[in-house]
């Protein structure tokens, strides 16, 4: 018997303030970890309580308004009374709870691959990047000389024309310049 209950459809009339009355198909799971039961439908898992059997009416409907965004009230339409229909608050620190329930089971249940595959994908990225390294390094390698040995020339320019800027604007200002003391070379 319980086995019907666990794989039967139901349909789950919703109805929200501003958009009125949908039907959807969902399901009851029973969570064996939580030992809650959980109420799925359009994409949507609400934990609910064994009592939810009791809000099934015609075999297989259940009936439910939201009331804000975390805030679901689960219809019973078997006790209409003058008083009004018995219904059931969900509130949003259970929605929460589930939610975080839901994370934790996710990350218990990943397996080699979804949790290693980050750092194997960044430990081949470090591969990839060392070897087009090594080939840059030994294309250029030799050439590296000519290329340092180029720069030391250019960089000599430059301080040959900064000097002689600098030697340019001293006399447009007038001012003497002393000599400049030679540096000990070994």
């Amino acid at each position: 018997m319980f086995g019907s209950l666990f794989n039967k459809k139901y349909d789950i009339f919703l109805y929200e303030k501003n958009q009125g009355w949908k039907k959807f198909k969902g399901k009851l799971k029973y969570l064996k970890e939580e030992k809650t039961w959980e109420l799925q439908f359009g994409g949507e898992k609400i934990p609910v309580g064994e009592d939810i059997f009791n809000y099934i009416f015609d075999k297989n409907k259940l009936m439910i308004r939201r009331e804000g965004p975390n805030n679901y009230l689960i219809i019973n339409p078997n006790t209409a009374s003058p008083q009004g229909l018995e219904a059931k608050v969900i509130p949003p620190e259970e929605i929460a709870k589930a939610l975080i329930r839901a994370v934790e089971r996710r990350e218990r249940l990943k397996g080699f691959w979804d949790k290693n595959l980050p750092i194997i994908t960044m430990a081949i990225a470090l591969i990839i990047i060392g070897i087009f390294i090594a080939i840059v390094w030994s294309s250029t390698g030799e050439s590296m000389k000519t290329i340092s040995a180029n720069f030391k020339g250019a960089m000599d320019v430059l301080q040959n024309v900064t000097q002689t800027q600098l030697e340019i604007l001293q006399k447009v200002r007038g001012v003497e310049t002393l000599p400049s003391i030679p540096t000990p070379t070994k």
